[in-house]
């Protein structure tokens, strides 16, 4: 669903089943936020292309946090030519402490990469620009800013 221009929204409707909503932002680099549930991607990229969009131009995908229904989809892109992102302690979570979240739900772990983690600070994913702010989503998420500037938080992709 368009919201505005190049801002896509996926909502999740199902009340029967758990996943997320997801994000497109369209341009020379779209970028996916939170891909949902490995089982819904395929969904997903249904009506991504039902907006005229095509899943496999998506350069960026960030997981806001590793709750599975918010990060699980990673998987479905690790083998293809698309960077993904989300903050250093989330990426530890599924390992530590949130391997429990997994287990009780009877999920595996999914199997993904990182290839840089979010920072405090500015992004630039092809000619968009996107100030980051981290928030706590799990136990160990990092705290928000205290408006001091990280300068190892800007990145372009």
């Amino acid at each position: 669903m368009k919201l505005d221009h190049d801002l896509y929204a996926y909502l999740w409707e199902d009340p029967d089943e758990n996943n997320c909503n997801s994000y497109l932002i369209a341009g020379e680099k779209p970028l996916l936020i939170d891909p949902g549930h490995l089982r819904h991607v395929d969904r997903l990229f249904g009506l991504i292309a039902r907006d005229g969009l095509d899943p496999d131009q998506i350069g960026l995908v960030i997981a806001t946090h590793s709750h599975p229904d918010h990060f699980e989809g990673l998987e479905a892109f690790r083998n293809k030519r698309v960077k993904m992102a989300m903050a250093r302690d989330e990426e530890r979570y599924p390992s530590e402490s949130g391997r429990l979240l997994f287990e009780m739900m009877q999920q595996p772990l999914p199997e993904f990469r990182i290839d840089f983690y979010l920072a405090e600070g500015h992004l630039q994913v092809g000619e968009k620009a996107f100030d980051v702010f981290l928030t706590r989503a799990t136990p160990r998420a990092p705290s928000p800013s205290t408006g001091r500037k990280d300068r190892r938080s800007s990145r372009e992709t």
